[in-house]
């Protein structure tokens, strides 16, 4: 904990340092308060060598704020400014907003959870307007509702906004999709998660995304929205040309939606990362999805954790693998096992990539050796690990660890061995499917 006194010592080395000297500066949570913002702000009047300032986590509050914005009508060196975990609420974020608008070098700014309602998401949409030097905004996890998106349209210039945990709903999200929709050039990602939207926001971003071609990444996750929305969203998905990453996770899609974006899947070449885990897909969304990745050469990561997935849609996804030209296609999906967490990973693994891993429930399994092989698919459960090497070159020599200290070594690809009976094995070496027995506890 350095305090505001700690603050002062920094602020007169700073004063005293030659310029090019000190470029980053990260006091984050080091309790400094608004005298020591103060003394920070004065000492960056005529400083020239800082372009990054991180004061996330101080207590600084509006008197702070208000020494930050004096600075900030100053400095022409200052690149990126993290203010997030703060107090500086309205009154704060008006003097902040004041001198941004007169700021020429800033091109990132971080205000999140700062305790910001409407009335300064207004004065932040004028600032958003006036400059043009921004290309990343964070506003996440403030009180703004509707206000903050209004604010975040304003925005001419910046390529990546983040305003999740805003209570923006569906008019939030159509204010949103009127920009996208409306000659937006600039945004690239979005991300919008817990912010209340439903199934009518999620129509109108979708109209929106269907003529919007520079969105890259949106991100959807932990909303209200079922079937309607996600179909809408898919059918945008289809001729996409540019979205490259999508969110959907801990929404309230069913079959119907997982059914929309397969048809989604056969078309679309721009997408890489589907997220839509935590959600109602079942064994008759993930055959459809499955059946999708026969035509699909782009995707390279879906995931669909946690939607009661049983063998026929673990069988469909394992099938779908033997045929499916992307050679780097990971799949995580969730498994209902008795009502147990279970975790299917598959991995395409040249020889050159090592030391993949995934953690989940807090269990790390980490593929630590390829001796010689391409190992074609690897799929790991919680409860059990299914090694299919029926692709694999040659030898191959894997050690995998965890929590639970298991290891197997797998020479000529073949013989498995463990340390533990606590995870059963199983080797699939047939040359049609994956059969019913790798899903068969013992």
């Amino acid at each position: 904990m350095w305090g505001d006194n700690g603050a002062a010592q920094v602020a007169s080395c700073l004063c005293a340092s030659s310029d090019g000297e000190v470029t980053s500066l990260g006091l984050r949570g080091s309790c400094i308060g608004d005298e020591g913002a103060r003394s920070i702000a004065d000492a960056l009047h005529a400083n020239t060598s800082i372009t990054a300032l991180d004061l996330a986590s101080n207590h600084i509050g509006a008197p702070g704020a208000q020494s930050l914005a004096n600075m900030l009508r100053c400095t022409t060196t200052l690149k990126v400014l993290d203010l997030s975990s703060n107090y500086i609420c309205d009154q704060g974020t008006e003097h902040v907003a004041a001198a941004l608008q007169a700021n020429v070098s800033l091109t990132s700014v971080n205000l999140q959870s700062n305790r910001i309602g409407a009335f300064g998401a207004n004065f932040l949409a004028e600032a958003l307007l006036a400059n043009t030097t921004f290309r990343s905004v964070d506003l996440s996890q403030n009180q703004m509702g509707s206000a903050c998106a209004v604010a975040a349209i304003q925005a001419n210039s910046v390529s990546a906004i983040d305003i999740h945990d805003n209570d923006i709903g569906d008019e939030g999200a159509g204010h949103l999709a009127d920009a996208l929709g409306g000659g937006n050039v600039t945004l690239k990602r979005l991300n919008l998660c817990n912010t209340g939207v439903g199934d009518r926001g999620a129509e109108l971003l979708a109209r929106a995304l269907q003529v919007n071609t520079t969105i890259t990444s949106l991100a959807l996750g932990g909303n209200d929205i079922g079937n309607v929305g996600s179909s809408a969203i898919a059918v945008a998905l289809k001729n996409s040309t540019s979205m490259a990453s999508l969110d959907l996770q801990y929404n309230y899609m069913g079959i119907a939606g997982a059914e929309a974006f397969a048809v989604a899947l056969e078309t679309n070449r721009s997408l890489t990362c589907l997220g839509l885990s935590n959600q109602s897909v079942g064994d008759p969304g993930a055959c459809s999805l499955a059946a999708s990745l026969l035509k699909n050469t782009t995707l390279a990561s879906l995931d669909l954790r946690s939607n009661s997935i049983g063998k026929p849609g673990a069988k469909a996804f394992a099938n779908s693998m033997l045929d499916n030209e992307n050679a780097s296609l990971n799949i995580v999906a969730g498994l209902a096992r008795n009502a147990r967490p279970v975790v299917v990973i598959t991995l395409f693994l040249q020889p050159s990539l090592l030391d993949p891993s995934y953690d989940e429930q807090q269990m790390t399994v980490t593929c630590r050796s390829l001796a010689g092989s391409e190992l074609a698919v690897l799929v790991l459960l919680c409860k059990s690990v299914v090694l299919d090497l029926r692709k694999a070159a040659s030898a191959a020599l894997i050690d995998l660890s965890s929590k639970h200290n298991f290891r197997f070594i797998l020479p000529d690809g073949r013989m498995l061995q463990q340390t533990m009976n606590r995870m059963p094995l199983y080797t699939l070496l047939s040359a049609k499917g994956m059969s019913d027995d790798a899903f068969n506890q013992k």
